[in-house]
C-alpha cells in the first residue's frame, strides 16, 4: 500500500525541517516568522478601494 510509504515520507520530512529549524539563529527565525505573517496579512486583507 502507499499509505505506509506516505507516512514514512511525512515523518522524514518533519524530521528534516525540525533539524533545519533547530540549527537556525532565533533572530533569523523571528524575522522569517514576521515575514510570513506580513505576507499572510497582505494577501488575505480586504482593503477598501
Amino acid at each position: 500500500m502507499t499509505l505506509p510509504l506516505f507516512a514514512g515520507y511525512w515523518s522524514d520530512f518533519l524530521d528534516h525541517w525540525a533539524g533545519v529549524f533547530q540549527k537556525q539563529n532565533g533572530v533569523v527565525m523571528g524575522a522569517i516568522l514576521v515575514g510570513v505573517v506580513c505576507l499572510f496579512i497582505i494577501t488575505r486583507g480586504k482593503w477598501k478601494k
